[in-house]
This record gives C-alpha cells, sequence and structure tokens, in this order.
C-alpha cells in the first residue's frame, strides 16, 4: 500500500459517510491538510481510516466532544502504521478505549485482558460492577471496508517499515 494516496473531500465523504462540513470540523487540525489557497483538502488513507472509526463511534451514540482525544490519540504517528501492520499479519485488531485516559488497540490474542480493561469487582450486594466502562470496537470491518472504497490495495500489503502518511 502506497502511503502517498491523497484522497479529495469527496471520496472522503463517500466512504465515512460524513458531511463536507462534518470533515472541515472534525480534521481541521490535521497535518497532512495543508493546502494551497484555492486547494481542496486532501485525506491520505490513514485520515479516512482515522474518520470511519470516529464516524463509527459517533453513530453509535458517542457525544462528538468525548471523541477528540481519541482522534488526536489516532493521529500519532505509528498509530495507523501500526493497526495496518497487525491486521496484515493476521490478527484481529480492536479499538479499546475509555475516552478519556485509556486508549489502545489490542487483538484476539490477548482476548482476556478485556476483562482487566474493564475492571469488574462485586460490590458488597453481590452485584458486579464496572470499575472502568470500555469502549472495545472491532476495527478489521473498517479498515477493509476504507481500503476497499478507497481502491487501494484489496489485501493488506503494508511492511513493517513502509511509511504511511
Amino acid at each position: 500500500m502506497q502511503g502517498k494516496e491523497q484522497f479529495k473531500t469527496k471520496d472522503a465523504k463517500a466512504v465515512t459517510g460524513l458531511t463536507e462540513r462534518q470533515l472541515k470540523s472534525w480534521y481541521f487540525d490535521s497535518p497532512s491538510k495543508t493546502r494551497q489557497e484555492g486547494e481542496w483538502r486532501k485525506f491520505s488513507t490513514s485520515d479516512v481510516i482515522i474518520l470511519k472509526i470516529l464516524a463509527e463511534l459517533r453513530k453509535s451514540g458517542i457525544e462528538l466532544n468525548k471523541l477528540f482525544e481519541l482522534k488526536k490519540w489516532l493521529q500519532k504517528d505509528g498509530a495507523i502504521k501500526f493497526l495496518l501492520t497487525r491486521i496484515n499479519i493476521g490478527f484481529s485488531m480492536f479499538l479499546c478505549t475509555n475516552l478519556v485516559d485509556y486508549f489502545g488497540f489490542d487483538d484476539d490474542s490477548e482476548g482476556y485482558d478485556f476483562v482487566f480493561l474493564i475492571g469488574n469487582h462485586v460490590n458488597k450486594q453481590g452485584i458486579v460492577e464496572i470499575e472502568r466502562p470500555m469502549i472495545v470496537l472491532p476495527l478489521n470491518g473498517i479498515v477493509e471496508l476504507v481500503l476497499k472504497k478507497l481502491n487501494v490495495a484489496t489485501e493488506l500489503n503494508t511492511k513493517p517499515n513502509e511509511q504511511l502518511a
């Protein structure tokens, strides 16, 4: 997969289901959004993957203001590259977050960690309580859909040292 693909707003809209206004307001601060006067914004493959993840969480009812810390974490260097590399190896990948101070990817080999992430315990009345509510979002289908709709390599063929923008 080439890391240099740049997609127009109409492509990002078609893949994410977001409006042009949402794209601008949700992602205006992305470093890959540099543009010349009169030129339309361009989105990298990684940008569109991040926007699709955010759109899926928003569709499930999560308030937009709660997604901004997650967006910043996903935009960190190497986050999407790591995700794509792990999917390419064959792992089922999940986003695990409480949208406050815990952000991470987990894979199907670490499923037992989910119990510890959530932090269940039994209270005095014998009721199981969740100490740290977590969102666990499967990512393979989201990533594969984005790549297919953008007509980027249909198989994930990233190499560990390949640069993704």
